[in-house]
C-alpha cells in the first residue's frame, strides 16, 4: 500500500470514528489522530501484519487514536483558566471581524443566514463554553444540551473551537443539538 493511500485510509477511518452525535472534534485532534493511525498502519504494513488494508483494524485503531490524542484535553480547567480560554475565543472572533465578548462562562457566536433553527422560535444563538467538562457548544437557552468539543486547553485549542463554532453556526454540521 502506498504511503498516501495508507494516510487517506487512516483519515477516512478517523472521520468515521469521530462521528458522534454530541461530540465534535476540532481539526487539530482529527489531524493528530490521523497521523497516529497512519503511523500504526504503516508500521504494521512494514512488519507484514497488514498485507492489505483491513477496515476493521483501522476502525479500531482510529477509535484508539482519537481516545489517545484527546485524553490530555480532559485536564479540567479551573474557573480562572476557563475565563482566560473564553477571553481568547472572544479575541479570536473579534480578530475575524465578529463582534463578541465573553459573557460569564460563555462566548456568544452570532447566527448566520445558514444557521440551523434552534430553540422555540428558531433564533437561538450558539455559545462557546468552557467548564470543568472542557470545551463545549450550547444554545443561548436555559438548560441547553452541551455538545462537547474536543480541543486543547490553550490558544491553539481556542482557535480550533472558534473554527468549529463558526462551522456549526453556519450549518456545516447540521443540528448537533438535535436529540438522537
Amino acid at each position: 500500500m502506498t504511503t498516501q493511500s495508507v494516510y487517506d485510509a487512516a483519515r477516512r477511518q478517523v472521520i468515521q470514528a469521530a462521528a458522534h452525535p454530541h461530540v465534535l472534534y476540532a481539526q487539530p485532534a482529527l489531524d493528530a489522530a490521523t497521523a497516529l493511525v497512519d503511523e500504526w498502519l504503516t508500521t504494521a504494513d512494514r512488519r507484514g501484519v497488514v498485507a492489505t488494508f483491513r477496515p476493521e483494524l483501522a476502525s479500531q485503531l482510529a477509535r484508539a487514536a482519537l481516545e489517545a490524542v484527546t485524553a490530555p484535553y480532559r485536564a479540567i480547567p479551573d474557573e480562572e483558566d476557563a475565563i482566560v480560554l473564553l477571553d481568547a475565543a472572544a479575541t479570536i472572533l473579534r480578530a475575524r471581524g465578529i463582534d463578541s465578548t465573553r459573557d460569564g462562562f460563555g462566548v456568544p457566536v452570532p447566527r448566520t443566514p445558514t444557521s440551523p433553527t434552534w430553540g422555540p422560535t428558531g433564533t437561538a444563538r450558539l455559545v462557546i463554553t468552557c467548564s470543568d467538562a472542557g470545551w463545549g457548544l450550547a444554545l443561548d437557552l436555559p438548560s441547553s444540551l452541551v455538545v462537547d468539543v474536543e480541543a486543547a486547553h490553550d490558544a491553539e485549542g481556542a482557535a480550533a473551537v472558534v473554527d468549529v463554532a463558526l462551522a456549526v453556526a453556519g450549518g456545516e454540521y447540521g443540528n448537533p443539538f438535535k436529540v438522537v
